[in-house]
Order: structure tokens, then sequence, then C-alpha cells
């Protein structure tokens, strides 16, 4: 089975069980890292069946112990980091795998997965990955959030990539495929046997005012949006040993106004692609970080475009451009060095949901919810309604106010004589306009 994703080094042979690196250069090394596991067929019974992990500086000749794998450890595939001590940061270090004993054929064995032996980055590194063999995109492309694709358009094509490339650290369960209606290749990633599925980018340091930005498609035209087919966007800043969310559900008050709220960066499935800006936290800038999308059950696929980390753009394209090396690449209908508008919004929204299509030219998108009557007549007929398990929100299009002056509408959150909605209990259940 999976130790840490698709294939593992699996060691069950009767006679001795070895593996040994290659001699490296190590100065600039801090950690040694892998996922293990014991007893894939039979489990280890005694310490003396443990697997050493050692080191030499003198071509094999003399090694020392650098940890102890013990044999009651790791029944289940784990993550093990481990520091380099001085003495192995040179030049000509090699490692091994050894275990010293076992009882034979199929007895006793152990797999191990992605090895890392590295360090973290000297430098402020972009990353830019847009799945093509074209580097850089033109103007002229497709919209970003809507239509058959989201993707950017390129002038010139060389042969599709089939593989993904060196910016990921990990990507066992990825490769450049069309989806989505993609032109072109895209970075999907995902299986149908539930197993764990991640790709984590190597060690970036950033620096202040950069961001985060890509398109990600979950489970294309899909309107499941189980909880298990979610995709986590997680950071960590001590070499992958513990992973946070880039975006954090924060709801914290203090008395009765409001101090902060935000929504957790994790993508549920949907109908299309969605582009997603970060600003990278403060907390961030010149340390080491390494990013990771990680989907806990995997049983639906998904895609990642048009992956950037670096400086930010003017305005940020005033959310309606993709930024890549601090220009903006605009959606349709915007121009100019952040992307301002060149074309008439309307100027207002009127909206009775007495059909079950929502309208496209009123909603950007809607998550959870359904126009029904499924929680009671709210004004007259149906309403939208949100009752979804995973999230609930509504977003509408642009609209050009300056000469408004309300917004109104009717809403109704749980009733007491409905089973079927029941009444929030907690402030946090409340509902944010």
């Amino acid at each position: 089975g999976a130790v840490a994703s698709g294939m593992a080094l699996h060691f069950s042979g009767g006679c001795s069980r070895l593996l040994v690196s290659v001699d490296l250069n190590l100065t600039n090394a801090e950690f040694v890292q892998f996922y293990f596991m014991y007893g894939c067929l039979i489990t280890p019974h005694s310490r003396n069946q443990g697997v050493l992990l050692e080191y030499s500086v003198n071509g094999g000749i003399h090694w020392f112990l650098l940890m102890e794998i013990f044999y009651d450890q790791y029944s289940k595939p784990g993550f093990v980091n481990i520091l380099l001590p001085a003495s192995a940061k040179t030049v000509g270090t090699r490692f091994r795998w050894w275990q010293p004993k076992h009882d034979g054929l199929d007895q006793n064995d152990w797999a191990i997965d992605n090895v890392l032996i590295s360090g973290s980055a000297d430098q402020s590194t972009v990353m830019l990955d847009t799945f093509s063999s074209a580097p850089l995109p033109q103007h002229e492309r497709t919209p970003a959030d809507s239509g058959p694709t989201g993707r950017i358009a390129f002038e010139v094509f060389g042969e599709d990539k089939t593989t993904v490339n060196e910016h990921w650290l990990f990507h066992d369960d990825c490769s450049i495929e069309r989806f989505c209606d993609s032109p072109d290749g895209v970075m999907i990633c995902g299986s149908h046997d539930g197993r764990e599925v991640y790709t984590v980018t190597h060690d970036l340091t950033p620096a202040e005012g950069w961001i985060m930005q890509f398109k990600i498609a979950v489970g294309c035209r899909s309107s499941e949006k189980n909880v298990q087919n979610q995709v986590h966007l997680q950071y960590s800043t001590d070499f992958g040993v513990s992973w946070t969310y880039l975006s954090a559900p924060v709801f914290a008050s203090r008395t009765k106004m409001l101090w902060s709220v935000s929504q957790p960066s994790v993508f549920f499935p949907s109908k299309g692609w969605k582009r997603v800006t970060y600003t990278l936290p403060d907390s961030l800038f010149g340390n080491p970080v390494r990013f990771r999308f990680y989907q806990k059950y995997s049983d639906m696929q998904w895609a990642i475009d048009n992956f950037y980390i670096g400086p930010g753009c003017l305005d940020s394209c005033n959310g309606h451009g993709d930024c890549l090396r601090e220009q903006c690449i605009c959606d349709p209908g915007y121009s100019g060095p952040n992307c301002y508008l060149s074309h008439n919004l309307k100027t207002f929204l009127k909206e009775r949901f007495d059909t079950e299509e929502i309208r496209s030219d009123f909603w950007l998108s809607i998550d959870g919810g359904k126009a029904c009557t499924d929680c009671g007549v709210l004004a007259e007929d149906m309403a939208l309604y949100f009752g979804a398990s995973a999230v609930r929100q509504t977003i509408t299009q642009d609209l050009d106010l300056r000469g408004a002056k309300f917004v109104q509408y009717w809403a109704r959150i749980g009733s007491e004589n409905m089973t079927s909605c029941r009444k929030p209990v907690c402030r946090k259940e409340g509902v944010l306009l």
C-alpha cells in the first residue's frame, strides 16, 4: 500500500536489507526527512529487528548512529524529521538505513517513501508554474472565473508537458493533463481509492509584499460538496513537521464588536475554475516555508493552474486579473496596469428566486444553496435556501453602485416550528453580509 503516496521502497527480502545513499555535499543541509512504516506483511517483535539510520563521512569506513527507528513504532505510515548534527554537514556524507536482524523472507518487513535530505532556501525565490510549455502568458485570454476554462492563453505553444516540474518537492499522485475544459495541461491530482493525496512545494523564503495566487478546480462540474473531498492549502515553517492553514478560520469578538473574520483556505468541489489570491502573512517573511495542497480522502480529482508566489501587483489587479511576476494579466473587460474597468456594469440587482435556475448575470457563485421552499415561504414562493454540510455562501457579480442607496432582502435563520430548519445556537452560526 501507500506509505506517503503512490509507490514506496519495500524491504522484505530473506537476506540483507540495506539502503545506502550516494555521497552528498551537505554543507548547507539541515535535515533528513522520510515516511516510514513497519509490518506491511508481519511486524517486528523485538528491538533487534528495528531499523537503524546511520551516516558516514569517510566512504562507509565508519558509521555513526543518527536514529534508531524503534520496532514497536510506525505500525502505520509516519513522518520522520531529523535535524543533522554539525559533523554530518560536510562534503562526502552518505546515509544508510539498515535492519541488522529479521526472521526471514516476508518477515518483519518495512517500507520507506519520500526521502528528502536538504536544507532551507538560501534566497527569496519567486515560484511561477503555468504548467505549460510557454513560460509567460500574453494578454489575450479567456475569462478567469467563468466560461469554459479560466485559463491564460499563450502566444506560442511547444510540446505539451506531461510531468510536474522541479518546482514541486513531492507530487506522486499528480500529472500534467487537461482538466475541466482546459485548452492545455494543468496539474491534476487525486485518485479514486480514498488515499491521501498531496503536492508540496520546495522551501521558499518570502519577502514583504509577496502573494500567492492560483486557479483551482475541485471535481469539475460536481455539485457534491462532501467534507471528505475538500482540498486544504497549508504551510509549514519547520520543514513539514507541522502544518498550518494559510488562511485560518477566525471569528473573534471583543464585547459585541466584530474583531476579525476569515474563511479557511479549504476548497470544496465546484462546477468550474476559481481564482484565489492570498497575501502572505508577515510571520513568513525572511523564513523558509513550504506550501502544500492536501486531500485527506481522495475519490475526486482536482487541479491547479497558474500557480504563483512572489511580489504582488499594483492594487492586486483589482481582483480582475492574474498577477504573474508583478504584471497583471487582465480578464476580458478590464485593462491597464491594474485591470481597471473598461465596460459597463449593472447598476442594480433585483432577484426574486422564482425559478430553480440561478441567473449567472446576477450571481458570481452560490455554494451550498438552492432556490426552493425547504425552509418555508419568506416573502413569496421560493427563496434561496442554504442547508449544505459544507460552505454556505453566495456572491454577487460586480455592480456599479455609484447611484445606489440601499440593500434590502428577506431572511430567516432556522425556524421554531420547522424541524428541517433548526435555529442557530451561538454567534458563530450567524450570517455575515
